[in-house]
């Protein structure tokens, strides 16, 4: 293995002082911009590579901003990530992405960890840990929620605006007919404070609308909530709005075990607008996050609170998108 190239060989390929190679590779101080060019071809020949670590020792800064996901199992996750990521790559940052499993423990190790590594900040996506932790975290490092309203302290916040999204259902599945509306979510939320906060939307927008709502747990799956709410389906028009996309397409397909047509016999609708809710073979109605704009916040905000760790914490309500589709 070749010894890794440093800025004195750089200069020594450019014809420059050792100085100047630093601030050309950093961006610092007033360098020609044809010079700047030499450097970085000369550094690109060579194959070299800033030492971060070691930049981060003389400056007290990282690059790396923690990303904590419950799972991997929902779309939403990945989009998201992708719009932290573009964010991040605009702002000279570079996510850190780790899952909690949905495990309360693995998420305090997890921020526990990022701690100790002494990222730039931290975002954590619909976290479990008790409200109160979270503001003790954010006491010694820059931290973001996503998916969660006001945490207080110094914890920035950034989540769908619950109350606009429900309208926005309600009122379309009521204005289709659909009487008697089932709101569904299974054990993996139970402990999503989100989840209180969109039932109660959903209540509300109910009310407003002059349907019927009913709120079912799906404790061993969707298949025996559903299947009850098929046999229901000949007395009253029924549709079932998964919690996500993820568990919306589960229901589709649980209604057409039952030899039901989605849509026709019983409507389904979801949340996230993810890639499961554009396939053609689910065509699911389904209510999207600006999931760029959520991202930008929550990258922004990491950075803005390492420079003014004293500020008031800030809080973003997004807006949402009804997309329509053949289920409902």
């Amino acid at each position: 293995m070749n010894a890794r190239p440093t800025q004195t060989d750089v200069a020594r390929e450019a014809g420059v002082s050792r100085a100047l190679v630093s601030m050309a590779l950093t961006g610092t101080g007033r360098v020609a911009p044809e010079t700047r060019d030499r450097i970085r071809d000369a550094a690109a020949r060579l194959g070299y590579a800033r030492n971060l670590s070691a930049a981060n020792l003389a400056t007290n800064t990282s690059p790396v901003i923690g990303v904590i996901l419950p799972d991997l199992r929902n779309p939403f996750f990945e989009d998201l990530v992708a719009a932290v990521g573009h964010h991040a790559d605009g702002a000279g940052l570079l996510p850190l992405l780790a899952t909690a499993s949905n495990e309360v423990d693995r998420e305090r190790l997890t921020m526990r960890r990022f701690r100790e590594l002494q990222v730039r900040g931290v975002i954590t996506v619909s976290p479990a840990v008790p409200r109160e932790e979270l503001q003790e975290y954010g006491e010694f490092l820059p931290l973001v929620v996503v998916g969660e309203s006001g945490l207080g302290g110094l914890v920035d916040s950034v989540h769908l605006d619950e109350d606009a999204a429900a309208t926005e259902l309600i009122g379309h599945l009521a204005s289709r007919g659909w009487s008697h509306i089932a709101y569904l979510y299974d054990d993996i939320f139970q402990r999503d404070r989100g989840l209180a906060g969109r039932r109660q939307a959903l209540m509300a927008a109910a009310g407003r609308a002059g349907v019927e709502l009913t709120v079912h747990r799906a404790d061993g799956g969707v298949a025996d909530v559903v299947g009850a709410l098929c046999e229901d389906a000949g007395d009253r028009r029924t549709a079932v709005i998964g919690h996500n996309d993820l568990l919306a397409t589960e229901i589709a397909s649980a209604i057409r075990s039952h030899g039901l047509a989605v849509g026709v016999d019983v409507g389904v609708a979801g949340y996230d607008d993810t890639s499961l809710a554009r396939r053609s073979q689910a065509d699911l109605t389904s209510i999207g996050q600006s999931i760029d704009e959520q991202g930008r916040a929550a990258v922004g905000w990491i950075a803005d609170r390492a420079l003014s760790p004293d500020r008031p914490a800030r809080h973003l309500a997004t807006p949402p998108h009804l997309v329509i589709r053949s289920s409902t």
